[in-house]
């Protein structure tokens, strides 16, 4: 599965699999398990792909981000997200990643991309690179 295939709903909490196109909107269903439905094409639906966080240079896609955090899956998996022990959550999310924005990543995106990554990973997900695969023969013919 792809990040472009994973959806953030606004108003929902977790990750969904788009499964098919409906007449109002297109039905989806939650990577952690549960039943399919339907979601409206008016709600505010993201695809992981198309979501970056803030960095002091150029914006990190949300995709590169989860595969900076792979190698720290133990200590991501050690916080507390559901407590408000955000000052340890912002402390390894500047370790991950220190060319991150102080200013503009709040604590919420930051709990959100641990629990958006932990997601993925307990439904094993950790190839997180969104450009497709070349095979040496495809780049070595000549585009004219």
């Amino acid at each position: 599965m792809e990040l472009k295939e994973v959806l953030a709903i606004t108003g929902k909490s977790g990750l969904y699999k788009f499964v098919a196109k409906s007449k109002h909107g297109f039905v989806v269903e939650p990577l952690e398990g549960g039943t399919r439905f339907a979601v409206s094409i008016m709600s505010k639906v993201s695809s992981l792909a198309d979501i970056a966080m803030f960095m002091h240079g150029k914006d990190m896609p949300l995709a590169e981000v989860f595969s900076v955090m792979l190698p720290h899956e133990d200590a991501i998996k050690a916080l507390d997200l559901k407590g408000n022990n955000k000052e340890e959550a912002r402390a390894l999310y500047a370790k991950i990643l220190p060319d991150y924005n102080e200013l503009k990543v709040h604590d919420k995106d930051i709990m959100k991309a641990f629990k958006w990554f932990l997601i993925l990973v307990n439904n094993g997900i950790r190839d997180f690179n969104t450009t497709p695969q070349t095979t040496p023969e495809e780049e070595s013919v000549p585009q004219e």
